[in-house]
């Protein structure tokens, strides 16, 4: 069966949560969206979640493909 809800949000993984990536963090929480949060810092990760224990956590990025709820990811480095 079609899903007919037009407000289907798609699950999203952030990679890299530092300084852009906390806000899209955020925001893509708020949305409902945000299903993963990758960072290679372990301390960032145990703050986040905390923060959002709904979310899941990873610090490889290889490991993002592996959680079937997200799809896609956005990548936040610093420029």
């Amino acid at each position: 069966m079609e899903d007919t809800n037009p407000t289907h949000i798609p699950g999203i993984a952030v990679v890299g949560s530092g300084y852009w990536g906390k806000n899209l963090v955020r925001n893509y929480h708020n949305l409902g969206a945000l299903k993963v949060i990758c960072d290679k810092n372990e301390m960032v990760l145990a703050q986040f979640k905390e923060q959002y224990p709904d979310v899941e956590m990873c610090l490889a990025f290889s490991e993002v493909w592996l959680f079937p709820s997200c799809f896609p990811a956005k990548i936040s480095r610093e420029s």
